[in-house]
This record gives C-alpha cells, sequence and structure tokens, in this order.
C-alpha cells in the first residue's frame, strides 16, 4: 500500500509499483492445502469498500475460514459513463455522447493495464464489463431501472455463475436501491441453487446479532461447498 501510495504521490510508474508488490507477495509462504469457500461481496459501493463503514466485514468472514471475492470500485465508475451515455444518447446531446464515450475508453483502458498485472496471480482479476453486468441483472431488473440495484444483482449473478460458495450484500440502514436489491437477490438465490445469501444492514452502531448471524451464514457456505464438489465429482464420473 506504501509503495502504491508513493507512486501515486510522486507520479510515478504504478504498474512497475504493482509489479514488485506481486513479486513479494508471491515469496509469501502460503497453506492452499485448505479449501475455503469463496465469499463473493456486493451491495452499496462506498459501504462495500470501506472497512470502517462495513466494521471490518472482510476480515470477520476470513476469520471464520472465508475467501472474500469484492465486486471492484471501479464498477461505479464505469457504470457512471454508461448512465451518462445513455442518457446523452435519448436527449440526442451527441457532443456529451461522444466525449463521454472517449472518457470510457480511457478508464476501461486504464483498468485493463492495470489488472493485466495480476494476471496468473488472482483468480478473480477479471471483471466482466458494464454492459455484461446489467445482462445478468437483466432477467431480474431491467437496464432502465438506475442505480446500485441493478448492479448489486448483477455482481450477485457474476458470482454465483462463478460457483462462489455465498453471497453477503451490503446497505446502509433505510437505503432504498439496497432493500429493492435485497428482494430481488431471494429469486436469485433460488435460481442457484438456494446458493447462501445474507444481508448486512449498517447504520454506524455494532449490532450484537452480527458475529452469530456471519457464523451461520459460514456453516451454509461450507456446507453449500461441499455439496457442490461432490456434485462435480459425480458429473465427472
Amino acid at each position: 500500500m506504501e509503495r502504491i501510495t508513493e507512486a501515486i504521490r510522486q507520479h510515478g510508474n504504478f504498474t512497475e509499483a504493482l509489479t514488485r508488490s506481486i513479486a513479494e507477495f508471491k515469496e509469501l509462504p502460503v497453506d492452499r492445502s485448505v479449501q475455503r469457500p469463496r465469499i463473493g461481496l456486493v451491495g452499496e459501493f462506498y459501504i462495500r469498500a470501506n472497512r470502517f463503514s462495513n466494521q471490518d466485514l472482510i476480515r470477520k468472514i476470513e476469520a471464520l475460514g472465508g475467501e472474500v471475492w469484492i465486486a471492484s470500485v471501479s464498477e461505479w465508475f464505469l457504470y457512471r459513463n454508461f448512465r451518462r451515455g445513455m442518457r446523452a444518447k435519448l436527449d440526442r446531446q451527441w457532443g456529451l455522447w461522444f466525449k463521454n464515450l472517449v472518457v470510457d475508453q480511457i478508464m476501461q483502458k486504464d483498468e485493463h493495464q492495470l489488472a493485466a498485472a495480476f494476471d496468473g496471480f488472482l483468480r478473480n482479476s477479471k471483471e466482466p464489463s458494464t454492459t455484461e453486468v446489467l445482462t445478468m441483472a437483466s432477467p431480474y431488473v431491467h437496464c432502465s431501472f438506475e442505480g446500485e440495484a441493478i448492479m448489486t444483482v448483477g455482481k450477485a449473478v457474476d458470482f454465483a455463475e462463478k460457483d462462489l460458495s455465498g453471497i453477503v450484500s451490503v446497505m446502509p440502514f433505510t437505503c432504498m436501491p439496497g432493500t429493492i436489491s435485497h428482494a430481488i437477490l431471494k429469486k436469485v438465490r433460488r435460481d442457484f441453487n438456494n446458493i447462501p445469501f445474507l444481508n448486512m444492514v449498517y447504520d454506524g452502531d455494532e449490532q450484537a446479532t452480527t458475529q452469530t448471524r456471519l457464523e451461520a451464514f459460514m456453516y451454509q457456505a461450507h456446507e453449500y461447498m461441499e455439496q457442490r464438489r461432490k456434485e462435480m465429482k459425480h458429473t465427472h464420473t
């Protein structure tokens, strides 16, 4: 983190900083003998990315034996580009549409260049495009329904299709997009073999039941992982 921060501060080579860090990560001893259930983290963009706001949710899941795959922060910025382009096209603002198109292509190029440094190192370094996420959400939410709800649903489908063992969705207290996505994700869960799902709501106060709920969820995720492993083994035999 310090190396990357310094590269940004000094306008240095960001990719080189990443490459050096990855080389050092590869030298760390890792116990791969235990298979951990992979958990997809979706939901409100800020809550899921800020560990203070989600009360260090990722560390808590890891402490219970899980491996967390979190939806990328860049997802929101690229989705904003999509919405801006869609609205400009509807309003026939072709100058704004073209400017947004150029900006979006530059941002995607930068994202792909940075993600390329992790090829062969991270299993989830390849992020689907905004259009792909919206397509995955389309059986449940139309793309004209703008906001976080549709991206939460689409990314949850992406994680389910990648055969993760559970999905956690986070939202602020009384958040309308979060409430909508929570209701829709019940249908998504049924469509994907009743994959374990947990909705976490945050209002700034530590909740006494959080640890108990996470423990119950992770137990379900372990069971689901074993069930899917047996199903895959039976299919191959």
